[in-house]
């Protein structure tokens, strides 16, 4: 039986996806909505968006463009994944 992960979305996460939807970059809406795919299935998987354990903070990062970066955390006890953003990069000032 497969196990699906809950997906909890923060705030920012929901205007970023607003952003998207208004930007019409439908390269961006097609892999943000892959990666999200992957994270409620397996969000340990490699691929896509190259996931990256994240420095400075907990949590990980998976690519969706060359600037802007999902950034997300696991909780395995729960089975849920945390999105934080869905925009710009975590090294952002």
């Amino acid at each position: 039986m497969e196990v699906i992960y809950r997906l909890i979305f923060y705030k920012d996460a929901l205007k970023d996806i607003s952003h998207w939807k208004k930007s019409g970059n439908k390269q961006a809406i097609n892999k943000i909505d892959k990666i999200i795919e992957v994270l409620e299935r397996d969000p340990h998987s490699p691929t896509p968006g190259e996931p990256e354990m994240l420095k400075s903070t907990m949590g990980y990062s998976r690519r969706i463009t060359k600037k802007d970066r999902i950034t997300y955390d696991i909780n395995e006890a729960a089975k849920e994944v945390i999105i934080f953003r869905m925009r710009g990069h975590y090294d952002d000032k």
